[in-house]
């Protein structure tokens, strides 16, 4: 019998990554951790298995006064924590648009006040169809809807498929919402290009000026600080929209600046409607509060501690661009080894994950089974295996794409 409210009842049970990462885990209490290869968490990890964590960021969190660092945040955030957050998502690709910023525990809370304050309940937000899973938990959790196109034609973002579901959607909802994690997308490393963004901005801006729906679309870019020097040109074309088509970017400090756990992010918006981002913030810091109420303030003093010491910033960045460069050879190690065996890889430009394609989700449950025979450790997430690059080093990659190729051999048999 449960005690539980009508509409949360039947809901939990294991989280599928957590899940296998905790036999990895097992597994290398029993065999030792430099004998398997555990390639299921988006952190990123060094050779030794540990979490890698940027000097430069312990440095400026060590500096700060504990008791400033203790105290309460505003609700909105440090004003000079949403200005460097703002400053440091676009860099110098800020487009010329009415921007407001928001404090959020990490890009999920981000995502959480856009699903919530944007789409009435029951409603639908749309996204590609290889797609990080906890999109359809934060929807669900408030009562709205998660669909999906084709991801990929051919070796490119399926951009017919992605306008035939907007379309569908602006003929069912007022607010037609478009979700997409670009660039480094989880969970294929894709990125959706600048010519493939003006298309779709030329579409979105005929939807919202078409008298009858509003158009919300919703950037993830948790990974933007690993997509290379031209990963962040696309937010220049975010400029003179319409009014009524509103663009949220959820920015994260997890992944760039190894905060993973200390959970903030920005969740920024960008308008040619100064009236939109006005409510905007209203509404957003209404939900915030009435949610986790404030964010982390050491995490935002941390980032105005670089904002404010070019010296310290410029330190910061060098040891970034490592950390990339890094994440690069290790890709490049995983793809050169696939072609060489002929195992077919989703497209991948940048990001923590590669993903191997399967024909449906019964044969990447069971490639992943026979990987751990193997004591190699890896997500199946619909019809394909993630492949968490970030937490392998590179010498564990090498050989990793031929057991895949093996494994497919194994299943045919």
């Amino acid at each position: 019998m449960s005690i539980l409210a009508s509409k949360s009842q039947g809901k939990g049970g294991p989280d599928p990554i957590f899940a296998i990462s905790d036999m990895a885990k097992v597994r290398a209490e029993e065999v030792g951790a430099q004998n398997i290869v555990n390639a299921t968490i988006g952190s990123f990890l060094d050779s030794e298995g540990r979490l890698v964590t940027l000097k430069s960021v312990e440095e400026a969190m060590r500096s700060l006064d504990f008791s400033d660092a203790c105290d309460y945040a505003p609700i909105a955030g440090l004003p000079r924590f949403i200005d460097a957050a703002i400053d440091a998502a676009f860099l110098d690709c800020r487009p010329e648009a009415y921007l407001a910023g928001m404090a959020t525990p990490g890009g999920t809370g981000g995502l959480h006040n856009a699903f919530y304050n944007y789409l009435e309940e029951g409603a639908t937000c749309i996204t590609t169809d290889r797609y990080w899973g906890n999109y359809a938990s934060l929807l669900d959790e408030i009562g709205r809807k998660l669909d999906t196109f084709n991801t990929f034609d051919g070796d490119k973002f399926d951009i017919k498929a992605c306008l035939a579901k907007v379309h569908e959607y602006a003929a069912k909802q007022k607010n037609m919402m478009l979700l997409l994690n670009t660039p480094a997308h989880n969970p294929t490393g894709f990125s959706v290009t600048d010519d493939e963004w003006q298309i779709l901005i030329k579409e979105l801006s005929a939807v919202a000026n078409n008298g009858v729906n509003n158009v919300i679309l919703v950037i993830d870019v948790a990974y933007i600080d690993f997509a290379g020097p031209h990963g962040r040109d696309f937010f220049k074309l975010f400029t003179h929209l319409p009014d009524n088509f509103l663009v949220i970017v959820t920015f994260s400090m997890s992944k760039g600046y190894t905060l993973y756990g200390y959970r903030l992010g920005c969740m920024i918006g960008i308008s040619s409607s100064q009236e939109t981002i006005e409510e905007f913030k209203k509404a957003n810091a209404y939900s915030s509060r009435a949610t986790w109420s404030n964010c982390n303030r050491a995490a935002m003093l941390t980032m105005i501690e670089f904002a404010d010491h070019p010296e310290k910033q410029a330190i910061f960045k060098a040891e970034q661009e490592d950390l990339r460069l890094s994440l690069v050879k290790r890709a490049e190690t995983f793809i050169t080894e696939a072609n060489a065996v002929d195992l077919p890889i989703c497209p991948y430009q940048a990001g923590f994950f590669i993903t191997v394609p399967t024909k449906d989700v019964q044969e990447a449950q069971e490639i992943a089974a026979i990987m751990r025979e193997d004591d190699i450790f890896v997500v199946p997430l619909g019809a394909g295996l993630r492949v968490a690059i970030c937490a392998i080093p590179e010498e564990k990659i090498t050989g990793m794409a031929a057991k895949f190729k093996e494994a497919f051999k194994r299943l045919e048999k």
